[in-house]
């Protein structure tokens, strides 16, 4: 088994990558975006893409036709269009849905698309003249994604209902449902067999059912971040994710484990896809690059059986076999240890294998190392080895070994940076001494302890300086007495409250809203963060330490975003994740965190200095659109995605009171074309595609509050339809978007120099 290797790179979206597919033949490979548009990339050298456009909003699956000869495509503009994958991009269209699409997927045949939606229903219709042949009505939330099976008698769905729902294709019918009680699936997929579904779920976790005895048979728990999208291997025997935690992860089914965490993409990773043989699979994600890469760990070692290459069934972790790979020794901050000779495999057996063999067995292939490479052109590829599942075949496994950097393997054992290794090989036909081979496994066996106390040492020391700058932190924000009016709150009604920083600049002031829900509180936005505002809700009896608060950023800017930091230890930080890296990485830029002394009626704090304030970097979560926040008992907001502002700009949904949240998106101003959409974090386009889409939901919606991020409440939905009108109809020629254009280039300069801190 070898590594897998990143081969391409393709970077031309202007957005987040959605959805990938390969063509049959692996000469190409699709990707769909939010940029509204799709790519088609050739996989020969110096042969350019091809840009399909035709939707209107963004596109959120793609999938190649078994023969190659047709792409389709759904996008959140309700359409579902079929593409020729050829230079013209000839397509057809037809209104699929009363709501986004969210999947679309071919029977094996080629014969029947299928496609699921936000309007709550499956509907599948024939290839040939979109002719509608049925629907599945049963979901009660949006269906995130829906998949034929292999055979296509088949189908399975996955809902915001929190369920997944295995339907007959002949009858109609839903033969089982599985709840999840834990958060939503946002994909799931078919087992090559047909006899396994398996799924990537909000919290994190990785699951895998079999329809037959209908129960759960693993559960991966090794991101941490939501797992947005998941893909079988042709030959049934690997599973791979991709997680908003940035990495994608490779399970060994068979074996009931993690073998590979990948590292490639600059943020949340939404997209995967294997190609058709194996030997390729392709990951997109919120950088907006797709990323190919050769499969490689598919290969077995030649003289040893692949174990049930073809078949569906998974062990429960105690049918494992190692393969030997050569290693350099490395002290990490985690524990590594080398590998010992390899066990033969059960197979080579004449006598049933006793419980201390397959003890020994499973420590052995714990002992496995993680790699790490770093190619020739510059691409750095992260490679985690993990081990075993636990014995009920249900694996939870968190990585222990170390992360090895900048160091390739080396056919004769030794690194390119001269560090020993160590790789004893079992081969049945050579004959060691026994003396030699007690030698050397006692070597090894002093050399895991050794590891193991440095490492140790090594993980007390991190720990130890981080509680010191905890409470250096701590001494530094006690010296510091917040200024005790600098916050107001009100109360707007019996579970909504209002505060707002009263000694600043009232133009960039912004409301923070606090909704006491039935289970559990959410902050909307929360300032500034020259002050505490947890503590002075706190001293409100407003937040208390037994109930459960979550805080919602609407956007990465200053006035949203900078108290997130406060929250960041006792409670959930939530943002959308195209304005994630910027809050979480406090990026001058994203968070535009530019402040005068002028717009400060008072000091928040004795010494206050506006040149020193900036947005800090914020342990924080990304979200996507559609994602809900439960705030108990049926309590639900919806968060919607409105990018113009800032790429990650949401309005939020409360079915509860009929209104919505807007942030920055839209707000009581004079006129509608004064909506802020030439920051260096706006777009134009993005502003009237969203401002377009927010009119139709507001048309099909009954909103009797909006409350925005600055200025006073609206009391009925007619005036925000008034603003989005005025500026769509601002934004008509060329001029305004060019006048746009230009500010922003300014705004862009402006921050990137640094200028404004000598002239604060």
């Amino acid at each position: 088994m070898e590594d897998p290797k990143l081969e391409k790179h393709f970077k031309s979206h202007r957005s987040t990558v959605t959805s990938l597919s390969f063509s049959p033949n692996t000469k190409q490979l699709v990707s769909g975006s939010l940029d509204a548009c799709l790519f088609l990339w050739p996989f020969k050298p110096q042969v350019r893409a091809y840009r399909f456009v035709g939707h209107n909003d963004a596109v959120h699956s793609v999938c190649f036709s078994p023969s190659g000869h047709l792409i389709a495509s759904g996008s959140k503009d309700k359409k579902v269009r079929l593409w020729i994958p050829s230079v013209k991009g000839e397509s057809t269209v037809f209104k699929a849905h009363t709501a986004a699409v969210r999947c679309v997927d071919f029977s094996s045949d080629g014969q029947s698309l299928l496609s699921s939606s936000e309007d709550k229903t499956i509907k599948i219709w024939t290839v040939h003249r979109q002719k509608f042949q049925f629907s599945l009505n049963q979901h009660s939330n949006w269906v995130r994604c829906a998949k034929f099976s292999p055979d296509g008698r088949l189908i399975v769905s996955c809902s915001d209902d929190k369920t997944v729902k295995i339907w007959d294709r002949n009858t109609n019918e839903c033969m089982h449902t599985f709840y999840e009680p834990h958060g939503f699936l946002n994909d799931v997929a078919f087992h090559p067999s047909g006899t396994c579904i398996g799924g990537g779920c909000t919290d994190a976790s990785v699951k895998i059912w079999d329809i037959r005895t209908r129960k759960l048979i693993q559960h991966y728990a090794n991101h941490v971040a939501s797992v947005n999208n998941v893909a079988f291997h042709p030959n049934g025997n690997f599973l791979l994710s991709a997680s908003s935690d940035a990495t994608l992860k490779v399970f060994d089914l068979l074996e009931g484990r993690l073998i590979y965490t990948l590292h490639g993409h600059q943020g949340p990773a939404t997209s995967v896809a294997f190609s058709k043989q194996g030997d390729y699979f392709a990951s997109g994600g919120q950088d907006q690059q797709v990323l190919v890469w050769k499969t490689n760990f598919d290969t077995t070692v030649p003289g040893v059986d692949s174990m049930n290459t073809a078949s569906s069934k998974f062990t429960n972790g105690n049918d494992l076999m190692t393969n030997d790979y050569t290693t350099t020794s490395r002290i990490s901050s985690a524990t590594a240890q080398p590998k010992k000779s390899q066990i033969s495999s059960l197979r080579e057996k004449s006598h049933p294998e006793t419980s201390d063999e397959r003890r020994a067995r499973k420590i052995d292939i714990s002992h496995e190392k993680p790699m790490v490479h770093t190619y020739d052109d510059g691409n750095h590829l992260e490679i985690t080895n993990i081990g075993p599942a636990y014995a009920n075949g249900i694996s939870r496994s968190n990585s222990a070994s170390a992360c090895l950097s900048n160091s390739k393997a080396i056919p004769n054992g030794i690194s390119k940076n001269n560090r020993a290794t160590y790789d004893i090989e079992t081969n049945g036909h050579q004959n060691h001494s026994p003396q030699l081979t007690n030698t050397l496994e006692h070597i090894v066996q002093q050399l895991d302890i050794l590891t193991k106390t440095v490492a140790i040492l090594e993980t007390r020391l991190t720990m130890t300086e981080g509680k010191l700058q905890e409470i250096n932190d701590q001494g530094q924000r006690m010296a510091q007495i917040d200024n005790p009016c600098w916050f107001t709150t009100k109360k707007i009604n019996s579970h909504l409250y209002l505060t707002t920083e009263n000694y600043f600049f009232e133009g960039n002031r912004s409301n923070i809203w606090l909704i006491r829900g039935k289970a559990r509180d959410l902050i909307i936005d929360c300032g500034l963060g020259v002050c505490d505002l947890k503590k002075h809700l706190e001293n409100l009896n407003l937040l208390s330490k037994d109930r459960e608060c979550i805080v919602l950023c609407t956007h990465s800017h200053f006035d949203h975003s900078g108290g997130a930091n406060h929250f960041e230890n006792e409670c959930k930080v939530l943002i959308h994740q195209d304005d994630y890296q910027g809050l979480r990485n406090g990026w001058q830029e994203e968070t535009l965190n530019y402040v005068k002394a002028t717009q400060f009626l008072q000091q928040p704090y004795q010494n206050f200095s506006t040149r020193d304030y900036r947005v800090p970097a914020t342990k924080c979560e990304p979200i996507m659109d559609g994602h809900r926040i439960d705030l108990g008992a049926n309590d639900e907001l919806i968060v919607l995605h409105a990018p113009g502002h800032t790429q990650g700009s949401i309005v939020c949904y409360y079915p509860r009171t009929k209104s919505l949240f807007t942030g920055d998106f839209v707000y009581n101003c004079n006129h509608g074309s004064e909506l802020l959409d030439w920051l260096p974090t706006s777009s134009v386009q993005e502003y009237l595609r969203s401002a377009n889409n927010m009119l139709d939901f507001l048309q099909e919606h009954e909103i009797k509050k909006i409350y925005p991020g600055h200025f006073q409440i609206l009391n009925d939905k007619n005036r925000v339809q008034e603003l989005l009108q005025q500026y769509i109809d601002s934004k008509d020629d060329c001029c305004s978007i060019a006048k746009a254009s230009c500010f922003q280039a300014v705004t862009k300069c402006f921050f990137r120099t640094d200028c404004f801190r000598c002239c604060n």
